[in-house]
């Protein structure tokens, strides 16, 4: 393990709070349902173990919602939206009635670089949009991968520190305004 990756996995870590831009039109083969109300057993027959936990882990629950981007009956990309209707705490960070977070966002490697990430976003917003939320994502300030996808669709708003101890998320520190969370409890993380 590298020196900077070691430094992020036990002591701190930036991160990235992305507010995602207006209005885009989606492509046609996006998908999405409340977690509540998608019988996911269909979906388990032909997806694989990861996002599969996903799905049974957020299933029934209203404030979770899967999008996903299928052609030919073959899921190539998938991403939920976390919106609850009291504040919940998630990966360190409260989620807000009247918010929408970005969250698990996922591609097969084989159909990476194909915009897909960026179509499944796109159908985010407009959901977002209309609904009145406020939409938004964490991305940890390392992935760089993961920033070039999202800057195409979001611009970097706030920055969010976690500070750790031996692995463990302790505090976590948001910027504009500058907000400090002792990480107890159901503040822990949690995905």
């Amino acid at each position: 393990m590298n020196i900077k990756k070691s430094w992020e996995t036990y002591f701190f870590k930036k991160r990235n709070i992305m507010a995602y831009n207006k209005d885009k039109e989606p492509f046609e083969n996006i998908s999405f349902a409340s977690m509540a109300e998608i019988d996911i057993e269909p979906l388990l027959k032909r997806i694989d173990s990861r996002f599969a936990n996903y799905l049974r882990m957020r299933k029934d629950n209203p404030a979770w919602i899967l999008f996903y981007f299928e052609i030919d009956n073959k899921i190539l990309g998938y991403s939920f939206l976390h919106v609850p209707v009291q504040e919940e705490w998630n990966d360190s960070l409260p989620t807000n009635s009247g918010e929408a977070r970005v969250s698990t966002n996922f591609v097969y490697p084989e159909y990476r670089g194909k915009g897909i990430l960026s179509e499944i976003a796109k159908c985010q917003i407009k959901y977002a949009s209309e609904h009145d939320l406020k939409l938004w994502c964490v991305i940890e300030n390392s992935n760089v991968p993961a920033m070039r996808a999202t800057c195409k669709n979001a611009h970097i708003d706030r920055t969010n520190y976690l500070i750790k101890v031996m692995k463990r998320n302790v505090f976590s520190v948001l910027t504009n305004p500058v907000r400090v969370n002792l990480l107890l409890g159901n503040k822990r993380e949690r995905r």
